[in-house]
């Protein structure tokens, strides 16, 4: 805080069992092609955090699978499965629930739990993981920053939340 950082909001880890969910929804989910979809995923970074992480998504599909989420020939957004799953980002923070029912229900044919980091302003996601009646985990995360920016209602973050 003596450099002038502060705390803007929490991030709490939700987690259950997963099981297979549907959701009725319009978009159209694929597997990521990092070298086909990197500059749509920087485009929605750009917009929901303000900078692109190129070098980050390459280094998270080492070891999650990345999907992207479609509408009307579109990526809206992008989020990444795994033994630890995120981040998620979407242009519109109604489709959480059918992103989320998705990689739950994948998660589900593993037989694991499924889980988010979960900025406590995004309200589709946390109520997706109370109606799911979804865990939360004790230990809280602060986001910290010099200026207000982003827009985390579109977003789940992912372990550890150091890269933003």
């Amino acid at each position: 805080m003596k450099m002038g950082v502060y705390g803007r909001f929490s991030f709490k880890y939700f987690y259950r069992k997963a099981e297979k969910v549907e959701v009725k929804t319009d978009l159209k989910i694929e597997p990521m092609q990092l070298e086909l979809h990197m500059q749509d995923i920087d485009q929605i970074d750009r917009e929901l955090i303000g900078h692109t992480r190129e070098g980050l998504h390459w280094w998270i599909t080492k070891g999650r699978d990345g999907f992207v989420y479609k509408r009307n020939m579109e990526i809206v957004g992008y989020g990444y499965i795994g033994s630890s799953s995120g981040p998620f980002a979407v242009l519109d923070e109604s489709d959480f629930p059918a992103v989320l029912a998705h990689a739950e229900s994948l998660t589900a044919e593993r037989d694991a739990d499924f889980g988010a980091q979960t900025p406590l302003i995004n309200t589709k996601a946390i109520r997706y993981f109370i109606e799911r009646k979804y865990q939360i985990d004790s230990f809280s995360t602060i986001f910290m920053s010099n200026v207000p920016f982003g827009k985390f209602e579109n977003y789940l973050g992912f372990s550890p939340e150091f890269f933003m």
